[in-house]
């Protein structure tokens, strides 16, 4: 696998995300939620600034979830019946890794949307 050319690299890469699109909930989620935002944005009329903020928040959870999922799927292959305290350690981890970087992002989500609904409602 060592060997592989740049093509067969982003070829593998593409099939990964393609995969965790196909096969995770959360992640189907979180696409939506990144798509109802950029275009929430777009009738707020976002700054060029504010949509940067929306797509980097957007892509630290996405990439979380990404990171989330492959080590789920490497404790579950080394994990028999008996699950090992350290691999459900392992797996809560990156979860919560997922979960802070959602947070994170309804934080800015707050603050960037809720100034600009209030001053078209008011």
């Amino acid at each position: 696998m060592k060997n592989q050319s740049l093509l067969e690299s982003f070829t593998c890469a593409i099939d990964g995300i393609k995969h965790v699109i196909k096969k995770e909930r959360n992640i189907k989620i979180h696409l939506i939620l990144m798509i109802l935002a950029l275009t929430l944005g777009c009738f707020l009329a976002f700054s060029t600034i504010e949509f940067i903020l929306v797509i980097l928040t957007s892509a630290l959870v996405i990439i979380t979830e990404i990171i989330n999922t492959a080590i789920e799927r490497v404790v579950d292959l080394a994990v028999d019946q008996k699950i090992h305290p350290l691999a459900k350690l392992s797996k809560d981890i990156a979860a919560g890794a997922v979960l802070f970087s959602a947070m994170v992002s309804v934080v800015v989500a707050v603050l960037l949307y809720i100034p600009k609904v209030v001053n078209i409602l008011l």
